[in-house]
């Protein structure tokens, strides 16, 4: 029982990052396609990710009207049509619709998600949090680096490239109910607690704080290291291989990192090493030119992501008592970081425009890495002052 849980719990965390990792690799040619700004296109990767932090605050009522397994099935549904409209609605438009509806469903899904790993795992949340972000990690992986190849099959028709991640979806969702059918609906009965209960809480301002934050950096970093890596003179295929390598590493540091944290150091001290890592990438970046030494930085982000993400999603988790209540506290600390996160693509999408070069991403890292730095520092000296 326990094992189908956790691999229902892959498979649909699998598809959460498939509709905005898969755009990166084809924006140039959807730029050249509809003479599209860099903010223009910086859209396409943002709008998931700000609906992703604005209908999040649906997702208590959406748990009590049809009941979190209902609810994830209902919303797979909506990400494959989503995800399926790209291959037909082949217009500027008809992208940001679908970019919308990508957002609505990811919103829905995430923090419903938890709360499942709460309720079936609720002594094993890192460990099954490690899974997740594994899980996203793969599907990332998968999207970056089967975008080119396959459009290239599909006659360099990338919009065919893109809706086909809609079949996966759907499969998804064929296979959630199949085995959700026969289990009694016991979630639709429990009481989430009230939002306007949780924002009272100071610790819940710190979570969402450094879930914008580093949600900002990994999508900005996804959205414009393609780019900035042309920029510097690497090839096209060079520069998508390297963006591969940063989803990969980042995929496995996000399940290495949280299993390693139940048993080696204090989350302060995790926290802090991978600001370090961000902020040792950064200097490479800015002031490195090689191939190697743009290969160390990726490395040294990719890392550094990979530890950020699982330590934000584990921490409403850890500081809930029910299921329903991590949903809750999941969805409310995901909605305002992923604002937050979602308009970092687009203001440094504005800068490199204004700027005519891609420093911009580099300064904004640098900036945001401090910024968790100095939370990890507050983090130790909390627990430092708790009792032993």
């Amino acid at each position: 029982m326990k094992f189908k849980q956790i691999v229902l719990i892959f498979l649909v965390a699998f598809n959460l990052r498939l509709g905005i990792s898969s755009m990166p690799p084809v924006l140039t040619m959807i730029q050249q396609s509809f003479q599209l700004t860099n903010l223009q296109s910086s859209l396409l990767t943002s709008i998931p990710v700000i609906c992703m932090g604005v209908l999040a605050f649906f997702v208590s009522k959406i748990q009590q009207s049809v009941g979190r397994e209902k609810g994830i099935f209902l919303f797979l549904l909506l990400l494959g049509g989503s995800l399926l409209s790209r291959g037909f609605l082949v217009n500027y438009s008809g992208l940001l619709l679908s970019a919308l509806f990508i957002g609505f469903a990811i919103a829905v899904i995430g923090p419903l998600l938890s709360g499942y790993i709460k309720q079936s795992f609720p002594n094993q949340s890192g460990l099954l949090i490690g899974i997740y972000s594994l899980s996203m990690g793969l599907g990332s992986v998968s999207a970056s680096s089967v975008m080119l190849p396959l459009t290239r099959l599909l006659d360099n028709k990338w919009y065919y490239a893109l809706g086909s991640w809609g079949i996966l979806a759907i499969i998804s969702a064929v296979i959630w109910y199949s085995m959700q059918k026969d289990k009694k609906k016991s979630s639709v009965k429990e009481n989430p607690i009230l939002l306007k209960d949780v924002i009272k809480e100071r610790s819940v301002w710190k979570m969402i704080v450094f879930f914008g934050i580093q949600s900002g950096m990994f999508y900005g970093l996804v959205t414009w290291i393609n780019s900035a890596l042309i920029e510097r003179g690497l090839s096209v295929t060079f520069s998508v291989g390297l963006l591969t390598l940063f989803t990969a590493v980042q995929m496995i540091s996000s399940f290495i990192i949280p299993a390693m944290m139940d048993r080696i150091g204090r989350i302060d001290y995790w926290i802090m090493s991978c600001c370090i890592l961000m902020l040792a990438a950064s200097g490479l970046f800015l002031f490195t030119t090689t191939r190697i030494s743009a290969g160390i930085a990726i490395l040294c982000s990719a890392v550094a992501a990979g530890g950020f993400f699982p330590i934000a999603m584990l921490l409403p988790i850890q500081n809930s008592r029910t299921a329903a209540e991590a949903s809750t506290y999941t969805s409310f600390v995901q909605a305002f970081g992923y604002i937050a996160g979602g308009a970092a693509p687009i203001l440094i999408g504005g800068l490199i425009d204004l700027s005519h070069n891609h420093k911009s991403l580099y300064i904004t890292m640098i900036v945001g890495a401090a910024v968790l730095f100095l939370i990890g520092m507050s983090e130790g000296r909390r627990k430092d002052e708790q009792p032993s």
